[in-house]
């Protein structure tokens, strides 16, 4: 009998990642956008467009005080890394495939994402920081030290990237990979 390569094995993994990826990113950007419209709906908003695909939602009316801005800007980011936190706590080892695989690209999306939060108070230390950006409005109604936000920032990641190994998120996902890496016909 021939043995395979295992090609078609990493061929399916591959495929199964592209998919897991987009999901948790259609995710992230869903919550994100959730967050803006739970907090727009909240302030006595109307939503006019809610799109996951351009990432955008576009409200009308409302009370908007200082601690709404900064409340809708902060949502952005907080509701999925919310969800993240959830999604570890209630991690379960030696769940199916998918779920060790749309666990960690989740939590690395998340994690990834509180990056904006991290570097544009330092951008906006040099007057760098992207016009438009959640980060910079939150920043431009708020005014804390922008070091500050980038430490509180950089510790919620840190804080999430080490819930989700102690749940032994990555250690799964890495031995899902090294099985269909080592499988062989």
């Amino acid at each position: 009998m021939k043995e395979r390569s295992g090609s078609g094995d990493r061929t399916v993994l591959f495929a199964r990642l592209i998919l897991w990826g987009f999901l948790a990113g259609a995710i992230h950007i869903f919550l994100h956008e959730l967050g803006h419209g739970l907090v727009a709906l909240a302030a006595g908003s109307r939503i006019l467009r809610f799109s996951v695909f351009h990432g955008y939602v576009v409200t009308e009316g409302g009370e908007y005080g200082i601690p709404v801005r900064q409340l809708f800007y902060a949502a952005g980011v907080s509701l999925p890394y919310l969800t993240a936190i959830l999604l570890s706590l209630f991690y379960r080892r030696g769940k199916g495939e998918g779920i060790r695989c749309f666990a960690f690209l989740y939590e690395t999306v998340c994690a990834a994402a509180s990056c904006d939060w991290i570097v544009t108070p330092v951008l906006a230390l040099f007057r760098r920081a992207p016009a438009g950006d959640d980060c910079t409005l939150f920043l431009l109604c708020f005014r804390p030290h922008p070091l500050v936000l980038s430490g509180i920032a950089l510790a919620a990641a840190v804080f999430l990237v080490f819930l989700a190994q102690k749940r032994g998120i990555g250690k799964e996902f890495m031995q899902t990979v090294q099985n269909h890496l080592d499988k062989r016909g």
